[in-house]
């Protein structure tokens, strides 16, 4: 995946999974990137300076560097074109940075920028086939249909959506906080309960996030919550929904590892919900590929 001028894509890995992706090149020609991971450890923290220092000093061709696994969804030329859209929707991105899901089986990449103007943050999705196209589009139609209204916590903007001819679909994104700082599991589960109640109490059946967990929260720029990651949202899920992911997401580990252990203490703490509301609301996330959902019903039955 190489351009005219000898640019490539190029990715730390460490085993499998990406540690940081970006354009390698003569050193006036690299774009810095955009750290993805705020919950980082300190080992990747200290990973992704010690590779921006390699970078910075050109010696980075020397390290573990592997071609961005990128399966001809993103090439040098459509980055070209989407950083060049991307200014003509007034965005100046600066610095970016490819990534990919931990199921590359999605057939996903992600484009994330930081707009030099406003410092806020962008993210591009791009992906292949009939299920990024359903996701995409419904991540833009609950987003916009979000848009404008009054709400206890803050959302990104859609700046387009576009389908193209090969199968791909791109999703472009903005409005994410200038700095990229988790919540901590106690402000995040006071958050949920507001966003919830409000999700709740929209239209005649409510609206439920889908993917509700501190991983899809921000604090953003005035201290308040950002919500994000709407692909799975819906006005039609089980009730309870956005609740039981939430109880999850905090609890995924446990859910993978001890699945009946954490069914039955899921039994007990939504003990005034009827199981056939549990299972359900289960049903609905496993649906959408939540591991800790699929794994808690397995040990349910």
């Amino acid at each position: 995946m190489t351009s005219p001028a000898g640019t490539k894509l190029c990715c730390w890995n460490r085993g499998s999974r990406p540690l940081l992706a970006y354009a390698a090149g003569p050193p006036a020609q690299r774009l810095r990137a955009v750290d993805l991971f705020p919950r980082g450890s300190f080992q990747r923290r200290a990973a992704h300076a010690g590779i921006r220092l390699l970078a910075r000093l050109g010696l980075d061709a020397r390290g573990e560097i592997a071609d961005l696994p990128a399966d001809g969804l993103l090439s040098m030329a459509d980055l070209s074109d989407l950083l060049d859209e991307l200014r003509q929707g007034g965005a100046t991105p600066a610095e970016w940075l490819v990534t990919w899901p931990a199921r590359p089986e999605r057939r996903r990449l992600y484009l994330v920028f930081r707009d030099a103007a406003t410092g806020r943050i962008g993210v591009v999705k791009i992906g292949a086939g009939e299920f990024n196209r359903a996701q995409f589009g419904n991540e833009t139609a609950f987003l916009r249909q979000l848009d404008g209204g009054r709400h206890p916590f803050a959302i990104p903007s859609v700046l387009f959506m576009r389908e193209l001819d090969d199968g791909r679909s791109i999703l472009a994104l903005g409005g994410f906080p200038s700095r990229l700082r988790p919540t901590s599991r106690f402000r995040a589960a006071r958050w949920s309960a507001q966003a919830i109640g409000h999700l709740q109490s929209m239209g005649p059946t409510g609206i439920a996030h889908g993917d509700l967990g501190p991983g899809n929260m921000l604090v953003d720029d005035n201290g308040g919550l950002f919500l994000f990651d709407w692909e799975n949202a819906s006005a039609t899920a089980p009730p309870r929904v956005d609740e039981v992911g939430f109880w999850l997401s905090l609890r995924q580990a446990r859910a993978l590892r001890h699945p009946r252990h954490l069914a039955a203490e899921m039994r007990r703490h939504f003990h005034s919900v009827p199981d056939q509301d549990l299972l359900a609301a289960l049903e609905f996330l496993r649906a959408r590929d939540n591991l800790a959902a699929a794994k808690i019903l397995e040990a349910w039955r």
